[in-house]
């Protein structure tokens, strides 16, 4: 069976990357190790978004610490709104702007990348977006009829499209780096970023400005959970966004209770190269013509479950890490393995909606394999036990959590997305993994493997993995030398 000793304390198709879309293998992996393990908890923070605090469950918003009611400053909202009823009023708006994302400790830069964004929108959802990081790119696209999101020279997303821009900022289906609301509402026609912008806050100002962008407003403001922002506009007939500072570092700390060396700082700039409301923009904008032999798919989802399931998962056929946590309740739990049950392992967390939507699922699939040699741990991975526990309340849950509170249980198991499924036969080895949650297909899927695991037999050869790792290896090593003769005869 599997071995969990209980200390007393003494005191499938939807899916939700965490890493960053900037360079292929996510931002915070490549900075030093020092802050490698920031990597869950900002994708956490980034896959919540900013300004959808107020939509998040109420079992989040009780794990904040709330303070009084803030009243924006009048002055502040007299410097805002002249830009906010121009982008409201605005029928067309393009934008350039330039994402300059940076980790530091004091004066040492530990990792810096930029981006570059190219926007042009038309009311109330025509969309034309160009996204690059590093070596990756992203094309949107909406002609108001069709949603196209183009991934890479050979994959394409065609969904139904955004009612307007602020559904679409709501939902947003793929992540532009960290924190790309504010960005999204100040480049968007239609929008009102006075609405968004200044709700939540618990600081704001307009700063005295007498450095050499005296022509220029200044707003700062903070809020709750820990973000600091820094707004600075200009003074012209028709105000315009001139850059746009978001410090993250405190939110990071408080959100995950991370130890971070001192003066260790998350900084996001948004420089507006571009900006232009009310101009002229082509309909051949927002057109979309897909590369030749690109596949379609019908979702983000969908896409994302076959780029995680293309590849094996890297402990397909291996041991399983054992791990060593704790229950919300405080209780240790160190997970063994032997030869007489099956673990089935979930990560989640409240903010990743296809988790919410996968957690039932798992709860009934759990209680149907109740005594049968099937045990089933729900694995919260980077938030705060108030908000867990007052969500599995809030929803009826019975599954037995464990918490990961610094993402390194997750990390042990290479979970870069959730929802994430491990199963782990009776041998101790990972037989199948998971990315992402089908309603209509996941159950089914888990209960037949489940079942066959629990009459001893093996779902992944480990053998299998290693020659399919080979073949693909010998693949790519032939294409140049094929590619190479090919050149030669012509």
């Amino acid at each position: 069976m599997i071995e969990a000793t209980l200390t007393p304390s003494k005191t499938f198709k939807n899916t939700v990357l965490l890493v960053f879309l900037l360079g292929s293998d996510g931002l915070v992996m490549r900075l030093r190790p020092i802050v490698a393990s920031l990597a869950l908890a900002l994708a956490a923070l980034n896959a919540g978004g900013w300004f959808d605090w107020a939509a998040k469950s109420s079992a989040q918003e009780t794990s904040l610490q709330q303070p009084p009611t803030f009243e924006t400053p009048a002055a502040v909202k007299a410097a805002f709104e002249p830009l906010a009823k121009t982008i409201s009023d605005a029928k067309s708006l393009r934008a350039t702007v330039k994402l300059t994302v940076t980790s530091a400790v004091g004066d040492e830069v530990l990792g810096k990348n930029e981006g570059l964004l190219q926007l042009a929108s038309i009311t109330p959802n025509k969309l034309a977006l160009a996204a690059k990081f590093d070596s990756d790119a992203i094309r949107f696209a909406c002609n108001g009829e069709k949603l196209f999101i183009q991934l890479s020279p050979t994959a394409y997303v065609e969904s139904e499209p955004p009612k307007d821009f602020q559904s679409l900022i709501a939902a947003m289906p793929i992540q532009l780096g960290p924190q790309p609301e504010p960005m999204l509402w100040l480049c968007l026609a239609g929008l009102n970023p006075l609405d968004s912008m200044l709700q939540g806050l618990s600081s704001a100002e307009v700063v005295d400005n007498a450095g050499p962008d005296a022509k220029n407003t200044i707003i700062r403001a903070s809020r709750p959970e820990g973000i600091r922002w820094e707004l600075t506009l200009s003074q012209e007939a028709k105000p315009r966004p001139v850059s746009l500072a978001i410090d993250i570092t405190d939110m990071i700390t408080q959100a995950n209770n991370m130890q971070l060396p001192a003066g260790y700082s998350f900084k996001i700039h948004y420089n507006f190269e571009r900006w232009e409301v009310d101009t002229e923009l082509s309909k051949e904008l927002f057109q979309f013509n897909p590369p030749k032999d690109a596949e379609r798919f019908e979702s983000m989802s969908e896409f994302l479950l076959k780029k995680n399931n293309s590849a094996p998962h890297p402990l397909l056929g291996k041991p399983a890490p054992v791990f060593t946590t704790k229950t919300p309740a405080g209780d240790e739990v160190k997970v063994l393995y032997d030869s007489e049950e099956v673990l089935v392992l979930d990560f989640w967390a409240t903010w990743c909606a296809p988790c919410v939507e996968s957690l039932p699922e798992m709860s009934q699939l759990a209680e149907s394999y109740k005594d049968r040699g099937v045990r089933f741990f729900a694995i919260n991975v980077s938030e705060e036990i108030p908000a867990i526990e007052s969500f599995l309340k809030e929803r009826k849950l019975s599954l037995p959590v464990l918490l990961d509170p610094q993402g390194e249980i997750a990390g042990a198991f290479s979970a870069s997305a959730i929802p994430l499924t491990v199963l782990i036969g009776k041998s101790g080895r990972v037989e199948a993994v998971h990315v992402g949650f089908d309603p209509q297909e996941s159950a089914e899927i888990l209960a037949g493997e489940i079942d066959t695991l629990l009459a001893g037999r093996r779902i992944y050869e480990a053998k299998e993995i290693e020659e399919q790792a080979t073949e693909e290896q010998a693949t790519e090593e032939q294409a140049p030398e094929e590619k190479a003769r090919e050149e030669k005869k012509s």
